[in-house]
Parts: structure tokens; sequence; C-alpha cells
């Protein structure tokens, strides 16, 4: 066993053989020590600035962004039937389904438009029970022998509509005319129904069915009315036209008529182109009234530079009046006329304003053939 000094003794023998530290040594090894991290730190920055400006030089790519092009709202009525009536000026679409079209106008008489149109979907002709899809519309004319105005006529207490409580009327547009929407009565039973005048006669069309199942049909049809302008001619292809460049206008009649040139003088100096097809002799066999075939049609002309000018304006002239496009920018209404002339019940009027010159056109027959033609043929070339 060893003792304490001879393991002291061992210990310093140890301590004694141990090389000397040089101090030159440790501070190169400090100094490469120090180089090395430098160059690391430089390569590690120059990568990092490296990866930083290319990402920076990165061309920025915009994410696109599909357009979805709106799905078109398919027309219902595109592949519907087309009726029109150009007797009464109006014409409407209806679906494939409503296979039974009933048009009794002119029932009365071949020159006589008044009368109904019935659309549904079922045979009327044979007996059968009512089904909860039946659907039947009814379109009735009837000639404004009053000449009175839509809402007169509509509104008057004495018509079957208005007989079984207050009525409350709407006002509403139906094609290009305005029109009036309520309730009448069909067959005990209030039914949706549209007044709307034009050319003369009051259209009533209404919904015989309103609790069918496709009851929905009514207002889609209502949505396709079109009614075509009063100043477009139904004319015969045989008619002369009568063209006057002075005061430019012009219209189309028969060739059996004949046309008169008048000046009348008075308070109310005027001149005036008379068209009729019938001779005084003629009026004096039927007691001054004309008959059926027989028309007249006067156009009053006021020239303010001859001293002429009309008692009154242009719409105060007529009964009825409603505002026309007849051509050439000129300010023009179309109503009914206020009487005079030869005797007959129908009277078609027209009064327009040009600078300088007043226009008053009146028409009359005895039934609604040639006369309502003549006028709608008016137009202004100036």
């Amino acid at each position: 066993m060893e003792s304490i000094q001879e393991q002291v003794n061992t210990d310093a023998d140890i301590k004694q053989d141990s090389p000397p530290v040089n101090p030159i040594s440790n501070q190169k090894g400090n100094f490469l020590l120090i180089i090395g991290l430098v160059v690391l730190v430089l390569v590690v920055g120059a990568g990092g600035y490296f990866l930083y400006q290319k990402q920076v030089n990165k061309p920025v790519t915009t994410p696109q962004t599909s357009q979805v092009t709106p799905s078109p709202i398919p027309d219902e009525t595109a592949n519907w039937k087309t009726y029109s009536n150009s007797s009464l000026g109006f014409s409407f679409s209806y679906p494939m389904i409503l296979d039974h079209l009933y048009d009794q106008f002119g029932f009365n008489h071949p020159d006589n438009p008044e009368g109904n149109l019935l659309l549904q979907n079922f045979d009327g002709s044979k007996p059968r029970q009512d089904q909860p899809t039946d659907f039947q519309m009814v379109v009735e004319a009837y000639k404004n022998s009053d000449q009175v105005t839509l809402d007169k006529y509509v509104k008057d207490p004495n018509k079957v509509w208005n007989q079984s409580g207050v009525q409350i009327f709407a006002d509403i547009t139906l094609g290009n005319e305005p029109a009036l929407k309520g309730l009448a009565i069909q067959k005990n039973e209030k039914v949706p129904t549209i007044w709307v005048s034009h050319k003369g006669y009051v259209l009533t069309i209404y919904l015989e069915t309103p609790k069918s199942t496709n009851a929905s049909l009514f207002d889609q049809i209502l949505s396709t009315f079109k009614f075509s302008d009063q100043n477009q001619a139904n004319v015969n292809s045989s008619w002369e036209t009568y063209k006057n460049p002075k005061y430019g206008f012009e219209l189309q009649h028969p060739v059996n008529s004949t046309i008169e040139t008048r000046t009348n003088g008075g308070v109310n100096p005027y001149q005036y182109i008379r068209i009729q097809n019938y001779t005084d002799q003629d009026v004096m066999k039927n007691n001054g009234k004309l008959v059926t075939g027989q028309y007249y049609l006067e156009i009053s002309i006021y020239d303010h530079q001859l001293g002429q000018k009309t008692a009154e304006t242009c719409p105060e002239s007529l009964a009825n009046p409603k505002k026309v496009d007849l051509g050439a920018g000129v300010t023009a209404y179309r109503g009914n006329g206020l009487g005079g002339g030869d005797s007959a019940p129908y009277i078609y009027a027209i009064c327009a304003t040009k600078p300088n010159v007043d226009y008053y056109i009146q028409a009359s027959e005895n039934f609604d053939t040639v006369a309502s033609k003549i006028i709608d043929s008016l137009k202004f070339t100036n």
C-alpha cells in the first residue's frame, strides 16, 4: 500500500514532466477561429442575400379569376303562337297547351269587329265535366258608341260589375295602352278583368277560370299584348293617295270618292278639303243620314298667315283626345269628333298643330267600314 508521502511525490513528478504552455501558439489558434467565423458569416450572409434577390425578382403571378357568364334567362313565350286582329288593332301570344281558340269577332256583320274570342285548353263544343286544369280566357270588344272615356265607361254604376259592391280599379298599362284592372262578375263569381280602349272600341279581357291550376298563364298572356299604332293604315291596295304638298300631308281613300276644296268665311274663316262617296241628293233621300257604306272626311285648315285661326286648342276640339305620332314631328291628337257634318253615329277626328297652321280632320260614316281606315292612313310629310 502506498503511503501518502509516496502519492505526493508521484504527483509532483507528473507536474514536473508536463511541457510548459506556449502563449504565442494559443493566440494563433484564436485568430484562425475568428477568421473561420467571419468567413462563415460572410458565406451565410451572401447566400441569404442571393436567395432574397431571387425571391424579389421572381415575377408575381396574378391568380386568374375565371369569369362565369350568366346563363340567359329563357323566354318562356319564345315558342308560343300569336293571335292578331287587324280590325281591332291588337295581338297577343299564347302557349301551345291552349289549343282551342274560338274567334267570334264580327259575328254580327263581316265588317263589324264587335264580338268575342275564347282561348282555352279544352274542347268547348262537347259536353264534359269541369277539370281543375281548365283554363279559359275571354276577350270581348264593344263599340264605344257614346264616345266616353275609359274611366267613365268602366266606372259606370250601371255596369254589371259595379252592382255587387264597392269596386276598386287599378291603373295599369297593357301593351302600349293605358288600361284599368279590376274584378268582373262571370257566372256569379268575381274574375280578374282588364279594360282597355283602342281605336274606338273597349276591350274587356278576363279569366273565366280564376281557380284553375293554370291561372298564372293569364298574366303571362297579358304581358304579350301589343296594340298597333292608330295611324297605321289597313287600306285596300287599290285605294288612291291624296297628297297636299302645300300643307304637307297625305292620306288614302277609295277610288269612288270625290274630292272638293272649299273656303269657309265667317267669324273663324278656314279652308277645307272634303272627300266623300255620295251626293247631296243621296243624303236627302235618307232624311239627311248616311247609310251603310257611305262616308265623308273633312279636313279643315287654319292658316294663320291668311288670318285663319281656330277657336279651340287642339285637344279641346276632341272627345277622348290621345296623343299620336303622325310623322314630321307634328303635334297631333286623335279621338272622337264632337259632331257636325252629315249625320252618322261613328265620328272619328284628328287635330294637329304646326307653326302657323292648325288642322282638324273629321270622318263620319253609318257603319265602321271605311272612314276609320281613311283616317288611319293620314300622315304628315313636312
